[in-house]
């Protein structure tokens, strides 16, 4: 789009253009946002994005990520990536990003796990790290696997 346009306001009307009429009226009501230096065609990218942008509700976010637990046969890994996800939406610092996380792990994990992750949180308390999460159930899946072969080694 307008990628041959030099001039910033022939620029910024064929951007009006594109988006229709009713948001070309509407613009015209937006506030300015206060970036000094910026050209015309800048303004009218940021006051459009900020006006089209969509509203989340954090609220309703975190209630989603605090409701989330493993499904069955869903692999560790899985889940957390599910967690990473819906926690992007939840406006959470950075900071807490890692408490949550980690605090989601151990309360949504499987029931197998759930002890597991229970007993190391409890040895650990606030020094319990996501990446020991992580290292608990990599452990408990390996162990696991090294338990069934013991077992079908001793049937023999």
């Amino acid at each position: 789009m307008a990628i041959h346009i030099t001039d910033v306001n022939r620029r910024c009307a064929v951007l009006l253009h594109l988006v229709g009429d009713d948001i070309a009226e509407t613009f015209e009501t937006l506030p300015e946002p206060n970036i000094p230096g910026e050209d015309a065609f800048e303004t009218c990218k940021h006051k459009l994005t900020a006006y089209l942008a969509p509203c989340r509700n954090v609220i309703a976010e975190r209630m989603v990520f605090h409701g989330m637990k493993m499904e069955d046969r869903e692999d560790f890994e899985h889940f957390l990536g599910r967690l990473r996800v819906q926690l992007r939406r939840c406006g959470y610092t950075a900071a807490e990003n890692e408490r949550e996380l980690r605090d989601r792990c151990v309360a949504g994990c499987s029931a197998e796990l759930r002890p597991k992750m229970l007993q190391k949180a409890a040895a650990r308390g606030d020094a319990l790290t996501l990446e020991l999460c992580v290292g608990s159930h990599a452990l408990s899946r390996t162990r696991g696997s090294w338990g069934s072969s013991w077992t079908a080694a001793e049937q023999l």
